[in-house]
């Protein structure tokens, strides 16, 4: 049977604990004194030893072997074994430490050009081509010592380890027995090969990195990064958990100024994901390494790139990001106020603010809310608009806004008047609900309508706007205001129409209201079963207004009836056609071929035609 694949994460803890502490601890410390098992290493040293107590000439050609229960447990070899004249023990030329096992199997071996040591066997120094293995696994470097007293090995002149899959390097390494902590300094790099084929190597850099194999935790300081296949995060520091089955990586804290990258499958719309923050804690599949989520907070700033080059950006206080294991974004949130900024298609860019936002899959689709005190909004090129809470879809081209909507209709690029509004002036609209379908040109919105422009202005129960043509149609009662800007001296006075239903036709720039529609203009009133009200092409007001079925209008205790109205607002003048007949306020009536109502000079002329033609002319 072939032997389990070690993982890359048993690895890192093999070196950092078995190669340094069993390793060079146990083969240096105990087998150069002499010393095995559960005795105490600083014991008096046997008398069999090479390195005997008080010995100072030369020894050439040392070979010791140890033995445990009659078989081979340690052998070393130097070509010449001696004392300085400060008492210190010398082992050099061609240095061999062989550690066996029960079985007579090759536990651990350590070469070096040298190994001097206290006479006290607290204080070891192994240099000159030192190389250590352990297995798969092997330490080499210039110069170690170990001081038995504090438990700490190290070395201050670079070393480099590796394995089947796994090598690195630091300027310096050391290890304190009692924390079980390894540390290594002065820059580091460590390469660990994926656990699935055609992946790249896991790469962790950085200035500082401490790991304490017991509670399985690893910190990185200073320039600290890891790459691994389609992700590459830098920071000021780093923290690393191992999974309790030590297959890999758990998890991963980046602190301080905090980047990180994400390539995304081809096929996904978004083909790069860049995260800034001041931390961002990532976790890990089960299996494979990869992603799947990261947390971020502190001044969040995210970027989704798509393989067409647009960009959507993304801040915030806190962030979260989920993804699939073939690197799909399968959800995302904000929260504690955010921003989302969008390139869109063909120039239509858009942003959204507000408290929270989340949402499944592509980041431009996403559920926004407001927070205490503040409305969720969304600004685009052609409006601006604050609900209590937003849903975009379809790539930011679909909006539904509810509670409480308001907002403007932005100003059009080509300046002249456009639809029943100006188009060189933003107009306001407020409303409960409001949904917008950008592929269709069409806005619709519900509950107390109400859209104005300077004294122009328009309410209703339900409003849709198409942008091409500018159409308008309005429902559950609906009213309209026409200010008249000031002319030839006179005052400027506002016609307010209304009715069940309204329509407008850009064509025509015809204003149609239906179903018990009236109309207040100054000095007079007027009722009807549809009223067709002209809008200005230029400026403010009416051109003309015609009422139709059932029309009835009011001065005072005067009233005329008839079948049609025509009404001029620069003659001020209202005219009464479809035998029309004039009732005082006495109740007397009076019919005619044609009443009219000349407002300005407050006169009511009614008139016959035909063979006994009459003019009938009275005070309104």
């Amino acid at each position: 049977m072939s032997a389990q694949k070690v993982s890359p994460a048993v690895r890192v803890a093999r070196w950092s604990a078995a190669v340094i502490l069993v390793i060079l601890l146990a083969a240096v410390a105990f087998h150069v004194t002499g010393r095995r098992g559960g005795r105490d290493p600083v014991a008096p040293i046997p008398q069999q030893a090479v390195l005997e107590e008080g010995l100072v000439d030369r020894k050439e050609k040392v070979r010791h072997t140890e033995y445990l229960e009659g078989k081979p447990a340690a052998d070393i070899q130097a070509a010449r074994a001696f004392r300085d004249p400060d008492g210190r023990g010398h082992l050099e030329g061609g240095v061999e430490v062989t550690d066996y096992g029960p079985d007579g199997s090759v536990l651990s071996r350590m070469s070096a050009d040298r190994i001097v040591y206290e006479e006290s066997l607290t204080r070891f120094e192994i240099s000159g081509r030192v190389r250590v293995a352990l297995e798969d696994v092997v330490l080499e470097g210039e110069h170690f010592d170990y001081d038995r007293e504090a438990g700490v090995f190290r070395t201050r002149k670079g070393g480099v380890f590796s394995s089947a899959g796994m090598e690195g390097s630091a300027a310096a390494i050391s290890y304190d027995r009692v924390r079980d902590e390894a540390v290594l300094e002065g820059g580091f790099r460590i390469e660990i090969d994926p656990e699935e084929q055609g992946e790249e190597r896991a790469v962790l850099t950085g200035d500082v990195l401490r790991f304490r194999r017991r509670i399985g935790w690893g910190g990185v300081s200073g320039g600290a990064r890891f790459a691994h296949g389609p992700i590459e995060g830098t920071a000021e520091s780093l923290s690393f958990g191992l999974k309790t089955d030590a297959r890999f990586f758990d998890s991963m804290t980046f602190a301080g100024a905090v980047r990180i990258a994400l390539a995304a499958p081809a096929e996904n719309a978004f083909e790069r994901r860049v995260i800034e923050a001041d931390m961002v804690a990532v976790s890990f599949f089960p299996s494979g390494g990869r992603v799947e989520t990261l947390e971020a907070g502190g001044d969040v700033r995210m970027s989704f790139v798509s393989h067409h080059g647009q960009e959507t950006r993304l801040s915030a206080a806190r962030a979260r990001l989920k993804l699939s294991e073939q690197r799909e974004l399968l959800s995302w949130a904000a929260a504690e106020g955010f921003r989302l900024e969008s390139a869109g298609e063909n120039g239509d860019a858009w942003t959204v603010e507000g408290g929270k936002a989340s949402g499944d899959g592509d980041v431009r689709t996403f559920r926004a809310e407001g927070e205490a005190g503040r409305d969720a909004v969304i600004d685009s090129q052609r409006f601006r608009m604050a609900a209590a809470s937003l849903e975009v879809t379809n790539g930011g081209r679909d909006i539904d806004a509810t509670g409480g909507v308001k907002g403007l209709l932005k100003p059009r690029a080509d300046g002249p008047a456009s639809g029943l509004f100006s188009g060189d002036a933003p107009v306001f609209i407020s409303a409960q609900r409001m949904t917008h379908s950008g592929e269709k040109g069409h806005t619709h919105f519900e509950g107390m309508v109400r859209v104005w422009q300077d004294g122009r202005r328009l309410t209703a129960g339900e409003l849709d706007m198409d942008e091409d043509p500018d159409g308008l149609r309005g429902r559950g009662g609906v009213e309209a205001a026409f200010p008249r800007s000031p002319e030839g001296g006179k005052d400027e006075r506002t016609i307010e129409a209304g009715g069940k239903e309204m329509t407008y036709s850009p064509a025509d720039r015809a204003l149609v209201f239906r179903g018990k529609a009236s109309v207040r203009i100054p000095g007079a009133r007027l009722a009807a079963e549809e009223v067709v009200a002209v809008v200005r092409t230029e400026g403010y007001g009416l051109e003309t207004m015609t009422a139709r079925t059932g029309v009835v209008v009011s001065r005072g205790l005067t009233k005329g009836q008839g079948r049609e109205a025509r009404y001029d607002p620069e003659a001020e003048r209202l005219v009464l056609l479809g035998k029309p007949v004039l009732v005082d306020g006495e109740g007397r009536s009076t019919s005619g071929d044609k009443l009219t109502f000349d407002l300005a000079d407050d006169k009511i002329r009614l008139e016959n035609e035909g063979r006994g033609r009459s003019t009938t002319v009275a005070k309104s």
